[in-house]
Formats: C-alpha cells, structure tokens, sequence
C-alpha cells in the first residue's frame, strides 16, 4: 500500500480546488448573436384624399377678369424612408394624369416637412403638369409623423392665365394628382 504523504496531499488538493476554480470560472458566461435588420423603406400618402373643387366665379361687373377661387391646404403630405446603402437622397415629386385646360394654371406648394431624421427641404411652387417635378427634395431617413399637423401642408391654386385667357370654354375636369417618393440617388 502507498502512502501519501502530507506535501502530495496537499498538492493534490490544491490542483483539485484550482481546476474546480477554472471549471466555474468558465461557466460564468454566455453568449449569442443578435441580427439587426434595417430595411430600406419609401412610403407616402396624403392626409385626406377628399376630391379639391375649384369653380371660377364670375365677376361682379361685366368686363372684369372671373374671380379666381381661394387657395386651398386642407391636405398634408407624410412620409416615411429609409435610404438604401449607398446613402443618397430623395425626393418627393408631382404631377397630374391629364393636361390643366389652357387658359388655367393649377399652382402646388409644399410647405417645409416636419417630423424626425432629414425630412428634406421644399423646392416652393410648381405649376402642376404631367411632368413629374420635385416638390420636396433631400429626404433621408426620416419619418413626418402622422398627426393631423404632421408632415408637409399642401398648398393648391388655381389662376387665370391671362395670356391664354382665349383658351378657356366652359368645362368640368377632374385631374388626378400623383405624389412620388422618388428612388435615393
């Protein structure tokens, strides 16, 4: 029979305590990945897509000019995006689906876009054509907001245009304004 001595006992223990040490050491930790999805993100809408009427109006002397109706802003632009990697920037753009009579001309301002992140700048008034134009351009990551205040407040005119005035006849036309959030470039 071996005996084990008090110097190889003690060592022994000690190798057996310092190993046990390193095993809860090493177990005190644990880990995992977290994946964080960012996808790219372009929406937009109008804050009540009631139908807008203008009717000129006429004049209460004969020989003036029709009068023009009042401005309207009842409707707001939001939007929501996300840019692509790459960056870049966007922009929102307008037109209508068929030509303003001649003689008319159909003025679209977008106010200065509210909300969080870069919501970009307005380019000021447009008169409404079919050709696409900016009406807010620099949008980044962004969102308006969707409140009732929120996002960019349109702003509509109709005027006479006096050098076409020949042009206009008694009509009714309805035009559909298209509102895009542009790809970032």
């Amino acid at each position: 029979m071996k005996k084990i001595t008090l110097a190889t006992a003690v060592t022994t223990l000690a190798l057996v305590l310092g190993l046990a040490g390193l095993a809860v050491a090493a177990s005190d930790t644990a880990s995992h990945d977290v994946q964080l999805g960012i996808p790219e993100i372009a929406l937009i809408r109008v804050v009540d897509t009631s139908a807008i009427s203008f009717t000129l109006t006429a004049p209460a002397t004969p020989g003036d000019k029709p009068v023009e109706p009042s401005a309207d802003t009842s409707k707001r632009l939001q939007y929501t995006s996300i840019l692509p990697t790459g960056g870049g920037t966007r922009s929102v753009t307008a037109a209508v689906d068929s030509a303003v009579p001649s003689g008319l001309t159909l003025k679209l301002t977008a106010g200065a876009p509210g909300g969080w992140g870069n919501s970009g700048t307005s380019d000021g008034e447009i008169n409404l054509s079919t050709t696409a134009q900016s009406i807010i351009s620099g949008i980044g990551s962004c969102f308006t907001g969707i409140g009732g205040s929120s996002g960019s407040q349109l702003t509509y005119d109709l005027d006479i245009d006096d050098s076409n005035f020949e042009d206009l006849t008694e009509s009714t036309t309805t035009l559909t304004v298209t509102f895009t959030l542009t790809e970032a470039s």
